[in-house]
């Protein structure tokens, strides 16, 4: 029996991992822009989006909060600033390396002026010209503790039989499903209705735990019966303050509440501009309600061993079940 006991003790001093594997996901403050950081179970990192030109410095200080010095994948959704615009500023200034990079690629369809845009060009300079085109249903192999799944990628959509791309920017998004033992997270970037709705047709995605908001709350996304598909226990939407786009929108808080189970709803910021189509979440669901300098980064944690997740924010933490 003592030496069972012994054994027992030396495997977990031995191999630590076996019994700590957290999946982490911060669903970064990047004010009007996309931002997720991901840290595997193996300590492997994942960037999704990196928010704005100059919002390096926050992701910068998360990595190195985590330990971390490089990013392992980088995944840009698609080719708006507030989604790879950090990323120069990241590589460059931060000093952080990406070892490998994807994106939507078709850069060859891309407008002329799009391709002389200098946050467009930085992106290509620090990441883009490598980036590696991701396509729908490809997996990531980064640890072999989760997955990484493409959903859909330049408005086309996993299983489609007759692919139908899409002709706007936000719509061409790519769209991730990542899963960790029953957990799930879905972020969609800027995607909107049209390839919402061959997600739901295509019974691509259900039953999440978390997901990040499409479009930043945008009544151009999160089309109703993709909303009853995904069925979220956690929503987090990453908005600004005072965006002219009014995000998010009254709308679409308001189809978020009419879901059965109702979703908890959560936003990195609070809109504070007088428009009357923007609207906000109740201020202790919103991770900086005064919206100065303070850090609205949320921080999901899960657990294969367990059978709930964690929501950490502002010093708050909530926990939720795990769906069966």
């Amino acid at each position: 029996m003592k030496s069972a006991f012994i054994a027992a003790l030396l495997i977990i001093f031995l191999y630590p991992s076996a019994f700590s594997q957290v999946l982490k996901i911060y669903q970064i403050d990047a004010e009007q822009g996309d931002a997720a950081l991901v840290i595997t179970p193996s300590g492997k990192t994942l960037l999704i989006d990196c928010g704005k030109k100059g919002q390096g410095e926050r992701i910068s200080a998360l990595l190195k909060k985590e330990g971390k010095n490089n990013i392992d994948v980088f995944i840009c959704t698609h080719y708006h600033e507030d989604h790879y615009g950090g990323i120069d500023d990241l590589v460059n200034r931060q000093g952080i390396s990406v070892l490998k990079a994807y994106d939507r690629g078709d850069k060859q369809y891309l407008r002329a002026a799009k391709l002389k845009e200098k946050t467009y060009i930085a992106y290509q300079a620090a990441v883009g010209s490598k980036a590696v085109h991701l396509k729908r249903e490809r997996v990531i192999s980064l640890d072999p503790e989760m997955t990484i799944t493409c959903i859909a990628s330049g408005g086309v959509v996993a299983g489609e039989s007759s692919p139908i791309p899409g002709n706007d920017e936000n719509d061409l998004s790519i769209a991730i499903l990542l899963t960790y033992g029953k957990f799930s997270y879905f972020t969609g970037g800027d995607i909107e209705s049209p390839t919402e709705k061959k997600i739901a047709m295509g019974n691509l995605v259900k039953n999440v735990e978390v997901c990040k908001a499409d479009h930043h709350g945008a009544e151009t996304s999160s089309d109703s019966m993709f909303m009853v598909m995904l069925s979220p226990s956690v929503i987090i939407i990453s908005n600004g303050n005072d965006g002219e786009y009014q995000h998010p929108r009254k709308v679409i808080l308001s189809r978020y509440n009419s879901l059965e189970p109702k979703p908890d709803v959560y936003q990195t910021n609070k809109y504070l501009r007088s428009g009357p189509d923007g609207g906000n979440v109740p201020d202790g669901f919103i991770a900086d309600p005064e919206t100065v300098d303070k850090d609205g980064t949320f921080l999901v944690t899960a657990s294969k061993t367990s059978n709930q997740f964690s929501l950490n924010y502002g010093g708050v933490t909530k926990n939720y079940p795990v769906k069966e």
